[in-house]
């Protein structure tokens, strides 16, 4: 009963992070706005596309994502993971907006596959 319960906690609390780092991952480029307006001297159209990108390409990749959950499974989704985590690390270390760019694309296409449910 004991390790039922340890499980039951665990997999809510990994629910949770996960759920907490989609949504910030969705907001930070909005919190950062002015702060890469400046330091890359960015106009707000510029900016508004970067921000854009993100969500273009996570919904875009809905239907995709859902074909992939049932070819290759939920697990092996788990891989695009991937993507989300070498779009974060692409994000903070780069001082061009194309890199911000791909890096907004590799995000929304990493995070396009959080919640597929497989059924």
């Amino acid at each position: 009963m004991e390790r039922s319960r340890y499980y039951t906690l665990l997999l809510l609390v990994t629910l949770f992070c996960t759920y907490f780092v989609e949504n910030f991952l969705r907001m930070a480029p909005n919190a950062l706005t002015y702060i890469l307006i400046e330091e890359l001297r960015l106009g707000y159209g510029t900016m508004g596309i970067l921000i854009s990108v993100f969500f273009l390409v996570y919904g875009l990749m809905q239907i995709p994502s859902g074909i992939f959950s049932n070819r290759l499974g939920s697990r092996r989704l788990l891989y695009f993971t991937v993507l989300t985590i070498t779009g974060l690390f692409l994000f903070s270390s780069s001082m061009n907006y194309n890199y911000l760019l791909v890096a907004q694309i590799l995000i929304g296409l990493g995070c396009s596959t959080f919640y597929i449910k497989r059924g």
